[in-house]
């Protein structure tokens, strides 16, 4: 059973079998300690808002869920405070010093078990809810969906009027039960159909409980990694350090990397551990990375061969000079080309200019350090020159040759 208490370390109030996770209000507290409220606040509320939890999860920034429960690594907010280069906007805090490690592993953990509302609940607690709002004087019958066991609550009912599955572990909105009980399911009526609805706090636990996993127990739910970073050292070694908790039926570790952030490969892989209830530390070593940012995240395998990702961390490999690629050489109107910039201070964006063979100017584009995506649909087919002044004014050439599909 889940029981809420006050916890020193990283505010952890919910406790189950003596292993700490944390609820809304946790989360709360570490933004307010990092003082996003600053900004983040009801007085301007063209920004993200925190202190309403529904809101909280509902944002959308650079056209993505600021919170995406079960995911960190597709988080806006995750990647915003983790220290690397964003996709849109700037990284926070604005000002002042970088969220701590504690704290971002704090909210990403948070993230990762779903990012609950409140103590995630067991299914006896779940089933005890509907029992509660009479929901076993109609779900009882054998043509009907049933709670009675925790293999029952997964299997629809042969008489359903709806599509789709009862519960989908990892997504309560996309799950029939909590359409159902929230009162936004598109076919047949909310539930229960007489008598009052459930109260908020049950539509969150079953919410919260669903986005966790639905799990049969709390005791199972995923390894937690209680530090997760990566550092360079020797100019061309990268370290990949992480610590778990308890480790419960983990098998190994793969270390992916990716150049952009968006496409990763695996690197390597490392044996869990396993079976030890304080967890353990955990090294991998990247020899000789190119230049320029390296990203790096954890395929974290469980033996019966599922898998969760852990979140992004980010390093830069340092160069004493001005470093520009563009490829592919030729290229195709119509396509993609990257552009590849890393300055060797520490300017964050230069501006491009695609000059014609006859050095007339065709087109400028202001280009951010790291990897850049220039869409060439309105590039007519030639030659041409792309050129970017480097710190000390000097002009950075590269020949350019655009052909017809």
């Amino acid at each position: 059973m889940m029981i809420a208490g006050v916890q020193p370390l990283w505010a952890q109030s919910c406790i189950v079998e003596n292993k700490n996770y944390y609820q809304y209000q946790d989360i709360r507290q570490i933004l307010d300690k990092n003082k996003c409220n600053s900004c983040h606040n009801t007085d301007n509320n063209k920004l993200w808002q925190y202190h309403d939890y529904e809101t909280m999860i509902g944002w959308l920034s650079c056209k993505s869920k600021v919170i995406v429960p079960g995911r960190p690594d597709q988080s806006v907010l995750v990647e915003k405070i983790n220290g690397g280069p964003v996709k849109c906007g700037a990284p926070m805090p604005l000002e002042g010093e970088k969220v701590s490690r504690a704290d971002l592993i704090a909210i990403e953990t948070w993230i990762s078990e779903g990012a609950p509302e409140f103590c995630i609940a067991e299914y006896d607690e779940i089933r005890a809810m509907l029992l509660s709002n009479n929901c076993a004087s109609c779900h009882q019958q054998p043509s009907n969906w049933s709670f009675g066991s925790y293999s029952d609550i997964f299997k629809s009912a042969s008489n359903s009027l709806c599509d789709g599955d009862i519960i989908v572990r990892n997504n309560a909105q996309a799950s029939l039960l909590y359409q159902k009980i929230k009162g936004t399911a598109s076919c047949g009526g909310a539930m229960p159909p007489s008598g009052p609805p459930l109260s908020y706090e049950q539509v969150a636990k079953i919410r919260d409980w669903i986005n966790a996993g639905a799990p049969e127990s709390t005791k199972i739910l995923p390894v937690t990694l209680t530090d997760f970073f990566v550092s360079v050292y020797d100019k061309d070694k990268i370290n990949v350090i992480w610590k778990t908790s308890a480790e419960i039926q983990t098998s190994h570790f793969e270390v992916e990397t990716s150049r952009d952030g968006i496409h990763f490969f695996s690197i390597g892989r490392i044996d869990a551990e396993g079976g030890n209830t304080f967890g353990q530390q955990y090294r991998f070593t990247y020899d000789a990375p190119q230049i320029g940012y390296h990203y790096f995240r954890l395929r974290i395998y469980d033996y019966d061969g599922s898998f969760v990702y852990s979140s992004i961390r980010v390093a830069r490999v340092e160069n004493s000079e001005e470093y520009f690629q563009i490829f592919p050489v030729p290229a195709i109107r119509g396509d993609r080309c990257t552009v590849v910039w890393y300055a060797s201070d520490d300017r964050e964006k230069v501006k491009m200019s695609l000059v014609s063979i006859t050095g007339d100017l065709y087109r400028e584009y202001v280009i951010h350090t790291g990897f850049n995506e220039l869409d060439l649909m309105d590039i007519l087919p030639g030659t041409y020159y792309i050129t970017v002044e480097d710190y000390y004014t000097h002009v950075k050439i590269q020949k350019f040759i655009v052909l017809d599909p």
